[in-house]
């Protein structure tokens, strides 16, 4: 469509790897990927769902999928995930990954 350079959608990660060929093909210029917690325990907590594993794999065939940035949508919360900061600051180290 014209004038229209960038699609981006945001998601929970959790179906992205079936679907990651298809979006890209369907012109999907990016991504932000919904994450609260690297802990699994938390994960399920906070979602209801088990799933740490596969969003996880979502971040690494987003990345290998050449999508740069992939963006990481985390919620800070006191008391729940607020002990987590340092280690979503590590995932963007030597990655094209921008948590916000």
């Amino acid at each position: 469509i014209d004038g229209i350079n960038q699609i981006a959608i945001t998601t929970n990660g959790i179906l992205l790897p079936r679907k990651l060929e298809e979006l890209k093909a369907a012109g999907v210029t990016g991504l932000n990927i919904s994450l609260d917690t690297l802990d699994e325990h938390r994960f399920q907590l906070i979602t209801r769902r088990n799933g740490l594993a596969k969003v996880m794999k979502a971040i690494d065939m987003t990345e290998a999928a050449g999508f740069d940035p992939v963006k990481i949508n985390c919620v800070v919360m006191r008391g729940v995930n607020d002990d987590e900061i340092g280690e979503f600051v590590r995932l963007t180290k030597d990655r094209p990954l921008e948590v916000r």
